[in-house]
């Protein structure tokens, strides 16, 4: 949409974190964007984007998105910005991710990345089986499944006039 200053607000170490982190890494430089906005916190879900984004805005009001490493976060994220006066999308954009079913329920609806959690618990278990069957006590398995972005209503191009850094 045109956004060049975009944070992303993370949860503790984990695999599938990380890779979302790193993700995010990827399309800033695709996109050409040097400036990373990494936030992370040791608190999980709707208190870590409560918290997190009235701190993001307050020292580093150049950012025009955010992209939350969950829907959770997402949420928390729309309450703080509506406590401090912020508008969303027209002040800043948020994306979360899983498209939970609350998502397209609240105001304004959350634009977001669902993951297809049939095919993820299909996929699991046909692993599950597989190291039964051959006996497999500890083996890594690296699956990847495919996601679908989800435009709503919480993301637009930045305003005019904005901060561009």
């Amino acid at each position: 949409l045109g956004h060049r200053n975009i944070g992303i607000i993370a949860e503790p170490e984990a695999t599938s974190i990380n890779e979302r982190i790193e993700g995010y890494r990827e399309a800033l430089k695709r996109a050409g964007i040097e400036k990373e906005y990494i936030f992370r916190s040791e608190k999980r879900g709707f208190e870590n984007g409560y918290e997190m984004i009235k701190k993001i805005k307050k020292e580093n009001p150049e950012i025009t998105a955010v992209f939350c490493i969950n829907d959770d976060i997402a949420f928390g994220c729309l309450k703080g910005l509506t406590e401090e006066g912020f508008r969303v999308p027209d002040d800043i954009s948020i994306i979360g991710y899983d498209n939970l079913p609350f998502s397209y329920q609240i105001h304004p609806s959350l634009t977001t990345v669902e993951q297809k959690k049939f095919e993820m618990g299909k996929k699991a278990s046909e692993i599950l089986i597989e190291r039964i069957e051959k006996g497999i006590e500890r083996n890594k398995y690296n699956v990847r499944l495919p996601v679908t972005f989800i435009k709503r209503n919480s993301t637009e191009a930045p305003k005019k006039g904005k901060v561009q850094v």
